[in-house]
């Protein structure tokens, strides 16, 4: 599953997990299940000023979710400026002369509907999911802090430290943030985008100022750098009438070309460590270069997130089994990949040692499988099967409008086509024993490889 696909997993419920369970059993009944066709609609239309407009409709719950993409992110930052966009995405609720700084909380409570906004390297997205017949208020909200958001220079130092102390939570208090910063840092450098912490870096983020805050939102937020997602009870033909009510009154901004990441062929550095007091058995990150769907080396993306679900992805995958179930090696080990960035994407292992003596073998052990993966040694049913149940997060994810909406909207605005997003399943289920020893061969090589520590300060 894509790295930023997985993402969506905090915003499903309860309901999803006995979906699964129900599908899993189905599955193991031997029923017939299509992969090969996705049943949901999506229609497109733009508006005047630029905007584009994305209609999913699902009628089977009298609910919309209303999201608005940003084709912006931390890619567009520039060092000594990290940070900014999700320090811009604090300060969009500061409110507006119409709507107060509050009144986006309180009617969306009333409403009672949800609402929340994020930021990552490749876009910033706002949403509300409400009941159907106050979509059109929270239409009004979103489009009025698109172009009149008011900022008080007091209020935007207070925000500053927030978001630091958000940094002190999710990163400095988490010796895995930390582990992953230093060895993104060490693959690209901190002059390529994806290199440095999307939340910024300390320092940055105290220079930030108002000033800056001002210049990105006049730089990035218009309808013409924006993408609107309706997904639920909502037709095309309401949307354009709602759309054009709210959105199309709005003047277009500069234009801008999607930033685009290098692609990198080879890390800067191979191996780096973080001690930390509170670890106490040694964790490894291994991590690749890897291609993306907007790469030149795209051929090989379907296969590389089946191989992510077959090596470590499960208690059923390759590595778990043997690492962790037969030999007692680890204590845990999991695999990501992402298909979905702007340029330069990474595929990592990671992994705890219940005893450092043992790391050689496990290391060995790892190759050992990746060298079988490469020439093909894997079990025909076997694949087609880890196909199939690997595809079944997806399927269900799709039978929510809230998810869809999440899926649809991360990929298209990270520039991915609604073709190829809807071709995503069909093109899983194609991937052969082959592609995925091609796959192997093209990312898993000394020269796109990092190994991560993090290790006891006792262990010093």
């Amino acid at each position: 599953m894509m790295k930023w696909q997985k993402l969506l997993i905090i915003f499903l419920t309860s309901i999803f997990i006995m979906l699964s369970l129900n599908f899993k059993k189905r599955a193991e009944n031997k029923q017939e299940i299509n992969f090969q066709k996705s049943d949901y609609i999506i229609e497109q239309f733009t508006l005047d000023n630029g905007m584009e407009v994305i209609v999913i409709p699902n009628h089977r719950v009298p609910a919309v979710m209303h999201m608005v993409w940003y084709k912006v992110g931390g890619i567009d930052e520039k060092l000594g400026k990290t940070g900014l966009a999700h320090y811009l995405e604090h300060l969009m609720f500061h409110g507006t002369a119409k709507y107060k700084k509050n009144d986006l909380d309180n009617l969306v409570s009333d409403f009672g509907g949800s609402h929340n906004a994020f930021t990552s390297y490749d876009f910033t997205a706002y949403y509300q999911n409400v009941p159907k017949q106050y979509l059109d208020d929270v239409m009004d909200i979103e489009a009025d802090r698109m172009r009149n958001l008011v900022l008080v220079e007091e209020q935007t130092k207070i925000e500053l430290d927030v978001v630091l102390e958000e940094r002190l939570m999710r990163r400095d208090n988490s010796p895995r943030s930390v582990l992953d910063e230093k060895v993104k840092e060490a693959m690209l450098s901190k002059d390529h985008p994806y290199g440095r912490p999307l939340i910024g870096y300390e320092k940055d983020i105290k220079s930030l100022t108002h000033q800056d805050a001002l210049d990105f939102y006049n730089r990035y937020y218009y309808p013409n750098n924006a993408i609107l997602v309706l997904s639920g009870d909502i037709d095309l033909e309401e949307a354009k009438i709602l759309a054009k009510k709210h959105y199309g009154k709005l003047d277009a901004g500069p234009s801008s070309e999607l930033t685009l990441a290098d692609s990198r062929s080879k890390v800067l550095e191979n191996n780096v460590t973080h001690y930390d007091k509170n670890t106490t058995n040694t964790e490894i990150k291994i991590s690749y270069l890897a291609p993306d769907l907007l790469s030149e080396d795209k051929k090989h993306v379907y296969a590389l997130s089946v191989l992510s679900y077959l090596l470590a992805e499960h208690k059923n995958s390759i590595l778990y089994k043997k690492l962790v179930t037969e030999l007692d090696l680890l204590l845990s080990v999991s695999s990501s990949y992402s298909d979905m960035s702007r340029g330069q994407s990474f595929f990592e292992l990671d992994l705890i040692l219940k005893d450092d003596q043992h790391e050689a073998e496990v290391l060995k052990i790892i190759q050992d499988e990746l060298n079988a993966l490469a020439q093909g040694n894997i079990n025909n049913k076997a694949l087609e099967r880890a196909k199939k149940i690997f595809l079944i997060e997806t399927i269900y994810s799709k039978e929510s409008y809230k998810s869809l909406a999440y899926i649809v909207g991360m990929n298209y605005t990270t520039g991915i086509s609604i073709e190829e997003i809807k071709e995503w399943d069909r093109k899983i289920m194609d991937v052969t024993k082959q592609d995925i020893g091609d796959a192997v061969n093209f990312v898993f090589q000394k020269e796109k490889k990092n190994i991560g520590y993090l290790k006891s300060l006792n262990k010093k």
